[in-house]
């Protein structure tokens, strides 16, 4: 493969790190409205004492810090398809973008490592809390993320590679 197919694999990387970006933020209202209702919840075992002071940050840093993390890593793939179609070497950049994203994004979404850190980094009635608002996730969208992150992990390593061995990436 060249270097056209390289540039439209991680331009593919690209468009789906920023797509699964924009959908996080777009389900940012429901995700609010869930904590809420979760901390206000009485069926929630210290419902009075939830929520108070900085535990939201236990469910609200891993679903920004994921957010951060697609949009970056959506920059540098976009980034690097942009000076390989100008014929510039930039397989350094994609190798970089495509371990930063396979180790900060896909492993993470792959595991629910999100999911899982802001449930053991809470107390009991904030991790009941944590547990409420992923209940409030729509079912569709854990296999969505699944999808586009193992397509983009696939492109970007592709991409890579097709960038190593064609005369643009050296």
């Amino acid at each position: 493969m060249g270097a056209k197919a390289a540039v439209a694999a991680l331009w593919t990387a690209a468009v789906l790190f920023a797509g699964l970006a924009a959908l996080k933020v777009a389900l940012y209202g429901d995700f609010t409205a869930d904590s809420s209702a979760g901390c206000a919840s009485e069926q929630n075992p210290g419902y009075a004492s939830a929520c108070e002071q900085f535990a939201p940050v236990a469910w609200f840093g891993p679903y920004w810090f994921m957010i951060l993390v697609f949009a970056v890593v959506a920059v540098l793939f976009a980034t690097a398809a942009v000076l390989a179609s100008r014929g510039r070497r930039v397989v350094r950049v994609a190798m970089w973008a495509t371990v930063l994203a396979i180790v900060l994004a896909v492993i993470p979404g792959a595991f629910d490592l999100d999911w899982r850190l802001a449930v053991a980094a809470a107390s009991e009635s904030d991790a009941w809390v944590a547990e409420y608002v992923r209940d409030g996730v729509p079912s569709w969208y854990g296999p969505v993320e699944l999808a586009a992150l193992v397509l983009a992990a696939v492109a970007a390593i592709l991409g890579t590679e097709w960038l190593r061995r064609s005369d643009v990436g050296r």
